[in-house]
């Protein structure tokens, strides 16, 4: 039987001011297959390969992805996607 448990957002956790994103990574069960964390960032445009199934849920602010093809996708505080593995995205 799976084991659920509440991880809290903490919102007083260290940031480097001088890093362009900020990650937390807050849990991955036993095997490594499910990872759940937090993501930040200062506005940025890299490539990004997808290599696993990635949601997101984005808190505040936006984020705008482009495929390989050229199709653009933007969301903001309060939408949530998926990502699946083997798309490369630029931001």
């Amino acid at each position: 039987m799976a084991v659920v448990r509440s991880i809290r957002f903490d919102r007083n956790a260290p940031v480097d001011p001088s890093a362009p994103t900020t990650t937390h990574n807050w849990y991955e069960d036993p095997s490594g297959v499910l990872a759940s964390g937090f993501w930040s960032s200062k506005p940025y445009k890299a490539e990004i390969n997808y290599t696993e199934d990635e949601f997101c849920y984005i808190l505040e602010g936006r984020v705008r992805l482009t495929d390989s093809t050229g199709k653009v996708e933007e969301y903001k505080a309060g939408d949530a996607f998926h990502v699946a593995p083997g798309k490369v995205h630029n931001g």
